[in-house]
């Protein structure tokens, strides 16, 4: 079981990196910005494509799926 999971991992691992990489350019050249927090905190988050530990540690197939390609979800959704 532990193998099949660490294959698993290291196959999603490319895309992980690719949709870091897309998101920190995003961050670089400022298209990433969504909103300015009440504190001054700026929220950089437009571009976010994955969230690598909540996709590794889902429960449920919403809990995958919500974490896992979000901007296609959130077009498909809306």
């Amino acid at each position: 079981i532990f193998s099949i999971w660490a294959v698993c991992v290291a196959f999603r691992g490319k895309y992980y990196f690719v949709w870091g990489l897309a998101h920190t350019s995003m961050i670089i050249s400022g298209q990433a910005l969504h909103d300015v927090a009440s504190e001054g905190e700026d929220c950089w988050d437009r571009g976010l494509n994955v969230r690598p530990l909540q996709v590794e540690t889902a429960v449920t197939a919403m809990d995958f799926t919500g974490h896992w390609n979000i901007c296609t979800g959130n077009w498909l959704r809306h």
